[in-house]
């Protein structure tokens, strides 16, 4: 499990962004592009202050060339239908897209539909998609399937750190009303950091918990907050015509596309923080 550090430097009240997205999955038919252009690149694309963390799969990766018994040409976008390397144009595609914000990424973690090519096929689309964005730096962004990111907001001397658990995310699927953060609250606890971020099941969530503990002199009670997110997607989980998604057909939990964006803000000691889910209906 990998771990990177990002260093930033702060005055008094100055605030960070930390824009938590994923599941895009470009190169399905039900992919809202638009809205991902839209509501997070053009957003925040001149937001000196906004750094983003991207949880996987960028893309869909479901073709016919690899066998895939999911492929289903009703679900797939028609540019990539007509073309005999798919994966390709899905990997160009995807880094023309981010690329007003690509400098500003400072994590990207590897996911389960891009796996799947890198089984059948050999080669990677995650570290493909990182070394396009990215060249010889992409090592300082690129993770496995989870990780840890520490950040450091320095001033002079004085440091404060948050440190993220991030993982595309687990079998969370359930059909209750809050059966997924039961699942991501259950695995966050094992892991010792300030916020948890997870993908995979495409909904939009963030919650948090106190930890009660003792300072250092053992005379007084102090409080902290863990934070978890769910980072949502940008693919829609119902078609608007005949053809049938796997959600659909599963009666999986509709979703809101969107993504989560976490504040931090830095007054003279300690750190502020709270989060906000920007949902799209």
């Amino acid at each position: 499990m990998k771990v990177i550090e990002r260093r930033f430097n702060y005055e008094v009240g100055d605030r960070f962004r930390f824009i938590v997205f994923s599941d895009v999955h470009l190169g399905n038919k039900l992919s809202s592009l638009k809205h991902f252009q839209e509501n997070l690149v053009n957003r925040y694309k001149n937001d000196k202050d906004a750094w983003f963390i991207d949880l996987g799969d960028c893309c869909d990766m479901i073709v016919a060339q690899t066998g895939d018994k999911r492929f289903n040409p009703e679900m797939v976008d028609p540019r990539y239908l007509a073309v005999a390397n798919p994966v390709d144009r899905m990997i160009e595609d995807y880094c023309e897209l981010v690329a007003p914000i690509k400098d500003r990424i400072i994590a990207l973690t590897e996911s389960n539909h891009h796996l799947e090519i890198e089984r059948r096929t050999g080669t990677s689309p995650t570290r493909r998609i990182a070394e396009k964005l990215w060249g010889n730096d992409y090592h300082n962004r690129l993770f496995g399937y989870a990780g840890f990111l520490v950040t450091r907001f320095a001033m002079n001397k004085h440091i404060e750190t948050l440190v993220w658990s991030l993982c595309h995310g687990i079998g969370s699927s359930g059909k209750t009303e809050g059966g997924f953060k039961t699942t991501l609250g259950n695995d966050a606890i094992n892991y010792d950091c300030d916020v948890a971020c997870y993908a995979h099941n495409h909904q939009l969530d963030g919650w948090d918990r106190i930890i009660l503990g003792v300072n250092h002199s053992a005379n007084k009670v102090m409080s902290k907050k863990k934070v978890r997110i769910n980072s949502g997607s940008y693919l829609k989980g119902f078609s608007d015509d005949c053809s049938t998604s796997y959600v659909e057909r599963s009666r999986f939990k509709p979703n809101a596309l969107g993504h989560m964006e976490f504040n931090v803000r830095l007054p003279r000691t300690g750190m502020e923080t709270y989060y906000v889910k920007r949902m799209i209906l």
